[in-house]
């Protein structure tokens, strides 16, 4: 992937105070220097991958009746989303081909894939077919059989399993996958302790971080080999950071890297 120099900052879901998962909250993310977009895809019930977190539309359309696998494309954008926390801000699920168009050519992304009902083998299939000859596109789950199902399907396919915490057992998953990243929570990096994160950095890909958005927080991972952060908020986070290659948290490990291993 074609990247700035490492540590990296990772929208997640697009950036604060826009709707996340929405062409609004994600234009703004690359508006505030963002190095990477991360949002959420599913498959709805007629094969269209769309943009969307949570299962149902209950937290952000008052909706638990609605299921994203089992609604099409057009009943889901027939509902209007809004903040949880500010009910005036609202917005529309978007179709990942309409997000990808509207996207600076190849501005590198991350489709983090959310399973729920859907067939793995149909998923990997839509997922591969949608993001055909672009680049810099790299593919998250929390779903081990459905990241190798990416894997036999496509040797090239920049994968990063998803995990709660670093553990000795998601780093032999990256490990197996030739993954180009491995993401774990703020809170599972830290109980890793200093010797996994050793261990991690020295024999696996980066370790990405999810969702950072105070700045102490941030400096204190990076310290301690993060090589990027998800965050909310990343315009105001780098702002506050003062400037990330030049304020000394810059992780060594990751210095002057622009990509892990996997090239293709």
């Amino acid at each position: 992937m074609r990247l700035a120099k490492p540590p990296w900052i990772i929208a997640h879901r697009g950036a604060e105070p826009r709707l996340e998962n929405t062409l609004p909250s994600l234009l703004l993310a690359i508006e505030e220097g963002a190095d990477l977009l991360e949002f959420d895809v599913r498959a709805s019930a007629d094969d269209v991958l769309v943009l969307h977190h949570d299962a149902d539309l209950a937290r952000l359309a008052g909706r638990p009746d609605v299921v994203v696998e089992t609604a099409t494309l057009r009943e889901l954008q027939a509902l209007e989303l809004h903040h949880p926390e500010r009910p005036a801000l609202t917005g529309r699920i978007p179709a990942l081909g309409e997000l990808l168009a509207a996207l600076p050519e190849d501005f590198p992304v991350n489709i983090e894939l959310k399973r729920g009902s859907s067939d793995r083998a149909r998923l990997a299939e839509l997922a591969l077919t949608a993001t055909a000859g672009r680049d810099n596109v790299l593919f998250s789950s929390f779903d081990a059989a459905l990241l190798r199902e990416l894997r036999r399907r496509s040797p090239s396919a920049r994968l990063a399993p998803l995990a709660a915490r670093w553990t000795p057992a998601i780093a032999r998953l990256a490990d197996e996958l030739e993954a180009w990243s491995l993401h774990v929570s703020a809170q599972g990096f830290a109980v890793a302790g200093d010797t996994g994160r050793a261990a991690g950095r020295r024999t696996g890909p980066p370790l990405f971080v999810y969702t950072v958005n105070a700045a102490a927080r941030a400096r204190a991972l990076l310290a301690a080999g993060a090589g990027g952060l998800f965050t909310d908020r990343p315009g105001a986070l780098r702002a506050e950071l003062g400037g990330l290659s030049d304020s000394g948290v810059l992780s060594r490990t990751y210095r002057g890297t622009s990509a892990p291993r996997r090239q293709a």
